[in-house]
């Protein structure tokens, strides 16, 4: 009977020890890297489009009566990787916790206190995606470089990762440490925090 609970207190000694490292993974930098790489290449592009500049636009003005108007749509060129509110969306749900999520729709697809949301899908033509760029919405200016291979675990959990890497920011060649937070949502992790990045180094 020792010999029994001996056994199950090591085994529970080392759950707990598993779990505090992180779950899935072993707790190691390189493997929180390779979780967080994929994340930010998306993220990138993301930020781009949903903060910056990113679509390129055609010279089409919806409505266009602008001195009435509580946003001035830009009808999005045919090229755009994104064709509808839906694809962009899909796209950062693949990526964004449940949270972030929330942020970006109220931002970008969400109408509020009479302020129209930046993307609207419209109704003519072939291409679906229009972009605001009234006053509402003036594009941020992202200019954040990351450096993966900077990244230290600061804290893990099975369903928690928060880290830090190293950035510089604009023509600041100075680096920077940001916090970033990986949050796991059916058992897929998820950036659970901004970071304006444009560029990985």
């Amino acid at each position: 009977m020792k010999k029994i609970l001996t056994v199950l207190c090591v085994l529970l000694i080392a759950a707990l020890t598993l779990a505090g490292c992180g779950g899935p993974y072993s707790g190691k930098e390189n493997e929180v890297r390779d979780i967080l790489l994929p994340l930010l290449e998306k993220d990138v592009v993301l930020n781009s489009y949903i903060w910056g500049e990113g679509f390129a636009v055609s010279g089409e003005i919806y409505p266009k009566d602008e001195s009435s108007a509580t946003a001035v749509y830009y009808t999005v060129s045919a090229d755009s990787p994104y064709k509808s509110c839906k694809e962009l969306r899909d796209a950062a749900n693949e990526i964004y916790s449940q949270d972030m999520m929330k942020i970006i729709e109220a931002y970008a697809f969400e109408n509020n206190d009479n302020v129209m949301s930046r993307f609207c899908d419209a109704t003519e033509g072939n291409v679906l995606l229009k972009i605001d760029v009234s006053q509402n919405h003036k594009p941020y200016n992202l200019t954040a470089k990351v450096f993966p291979d900077t990244l230290k675990v600061t804290r893990s959990t099975q369903s928690i990762i928060e880290c830090e890497i190293e950035y510089v920011a604009g023509s600041s060649q100075n680096r920077r440490t940001m916090k970033i937070k990986l949050l796991s949502e059916g058992s897929v992790w998820k950036l659970d925090s901004q970071t304006w990045a444009v560029e990985i180094g």
